[in-house]
């Protein structure tokens, strides 16, 4: 979106990139002339700094950024929500996951592609979806809040863990989640499928032969 012409007046008018923009342009997104002549004239602000003050706004920009990530300038700051609360903000969000539009637009934030699974999954697709699993990872089926990887259209699900995403992370915690929700649920690391291939399909024969408790 191209900005008003307020706002283009504005920023060509030789301020600094931290001029804030007039009211009623400051959600809208500049042209890419406006935003070059902005970079422009912070290039040039920057040019006419020695190295002491260059150093200053640094350490400036460091202080910001870390009041920034770490709350201190909220009101809520150093405070805890009461139990009643924090229960009340789980229900919220649970909620709002049975949504599909608020579904499809967590999937998109996070990454999720429309077009279907990653590599990893793509691999294990390729034994599972013979097995009876299905790919539902794109936000297909939500469970208490959470998007599993593969459904086998009943009551069994399986995860992948990925190494690097899912470090320090303990599947018993997803398994529990599931089973509450009356699902049974076993989770695969991605070194599993590397390494030990034919133990982890073993055990994938084992979890669709035993009966669902």
């Amino acid at each position: 979106m191209v900005a008003n012409a307020k706002c283009l007046e504005n920023c060509v008018c030789g301020k600094h990139i931290s001029q804030k923009c007039p009211k009623g342009c400051v959600c809208e997104r500049h042209s890419d002339r406006v935003r070059e002549l902005s970079r422009s004239g912070s290039l040039d602000y920057w040019a006419t700094l020695s190295d002491e003050q260059r150093e200053i706004d640094r350490e400036r920009r460091r202080e910001n950024g870390k009041r920034l990530y770490t709350g201190i300038d909220n009101p809520f700051y150093g405070q805890q929500h009461s139990i009643e609360t924090r229960q009340r903000i789980r229900q919220t969000v649970a909620a709002l996951w049975q949504k599909p539009e608020y579904v499809q637009k967590q999937m998109e934030v996070r990454g999720r592609r429309e077009a279907g699974p990653n590599l990893m999954e793509l691999a294990a697709a390729d034994w599972l979806s013979p097995l009876g699993f299905q790919f539902v990872g794109d936000g297909q089926l939500i469970i208490a809040g959470k998007c599993p990887d593969f459904w086998d259209g009943g009551t069994k699900l399986i995860e992948l863990y990925g190494d690097y995403w899912h470090a320090g992370q303990d599947p018993q915690d997803r398994i529990n989640l599931f089973k509450a929700a009356g699902y049974d649920c076993i989770v695969i690391w991605e070194h599993e499928l590397a390494t030990q291939f034919e133990e982890t399909h073993e055990r994938v024969l084992n979890f669709i032969s035993k009966e669902t408790l």
